[in-house]
C-alpha cells in the first residue's frame, strides 16, 4: 500500500505516534548495523510530527539514540520543527529541513520561525522540468534564495536525467527519488552502497 494511501488516515486517528516510534526505532538499529559492516554513514530523516509528539526529554533522547541505537545524532535530519525547540535540537548536531518548500504551510514566512538547514524543493515543481519555463525558474529561484539565506537545497522527486543536470546546473546540493533508487529492501540498500563506495575509489 502506498504511504500517501495509509499515512493520512493514521495521522487522523493518532496512529502515526506509535508508527512513527516503530519506525524510528528501526531505523536506527538498521543504521548502527550498517555502521558496523563497515559502511558508510547515513543522514536518517525523521518527521517533526512524529519526533516532536515522542514524550522524552533532551536527555532522555540522548539515551535513547546514542545507547539503545548507537547512532549519533549528527546523523540525523528532522523535517520541520519550531524556533522554541530547534535551537537546543542544533546543538545536538541534528539538522533540521523543511518539506515541500513552497507549497501548501511551507511558505516563506515561515522561515521566520524556523532555524532551518535544508530547503525541499517540492516534486511540483520539478515534475515538468526541463518542458515548463515557469517551474524551471522556481526551482531555480529556490535554489539560489536557499544559497543566499545559507540553506541546502533538496529536490524532491528527480525522475529523470534532464531534470538532474538542470538541478546539478543551478547548483542544487541534493535531490532524492526514483533516478537514485526505488524502495528496496535493507540487504539490496546495503549493496546499493557497498556499489557506490566501490565506484568513489
Amino acid at each position: 500500500m502506498p504511504p500517501l494511501k495509509f499515512i493520512p488516515i493514521a495521522e487522523e486517528s493518532n496512529l502515526i505516534i506509535e508508527i512513527g516510534g516503530l519506525v524510528l526505532c528501526e531505523t536506527c538499529r538498521q543504521g548502527r548495523l550498517w555502521l558496523d559492516e563497515g559502511l558508510p554513514p547515513l543522514t536518517l530523516p525523521i518527521s517533526a510530527k512524529c519526533h516532536l509528539r515522542f514524550s522524552i526529554t533532551g536527555s532522555q533522547r540522548n539515551g535513547f539514540f546514542s545507547h539503545a541505537t548507537g547512532i549519533g545524532n549528527n546523523r540525523k535530519r528532522i523535517d520541520g520543527q519550531s524556533r522554541s525547540s530547534d535551537g537546543h535540537l542544533r546543538t545536538q548536531g541534528i539538522r533540521l529541513a523543511i518539506d515541500d518548500f513552497s507549497t501548501g504551510y511551507s511558505s516563506l514566512a515561515y522561515l521566520k520561525h524556523f532555524l532551518l538547514d535544508i530547503l525541499k524543493i517540492d516534486k511540483s515543481f520539478i515534475d515538468d522540468i526541463p518542458f515548463h519555463q515557469d517551474d524551471m525558474e522556481t526551482a531555480a529561484a529556490i535554489v539560489a534564495m536557499g544559497h543566499i539565506l545559507g540553506f541546502k537545497a533538496l529536490a524532491e522527486g528527480v525522475e529523470t536525467q534532464e531534470q538532474l543536470a538542470f538541478l546539478r546546473e543551478k547548483g542544487c546540493d541534493s535531490y532524492q527519488c526514483y533516478i537514485k533508487s526505488k524502495p528496496i529492501p535493507a540487504d539490496q540498500f546495503a549493496e546499493l552502497l557497498r556499489k557506490q563506495q566501490r565506484d568513489e575509489l
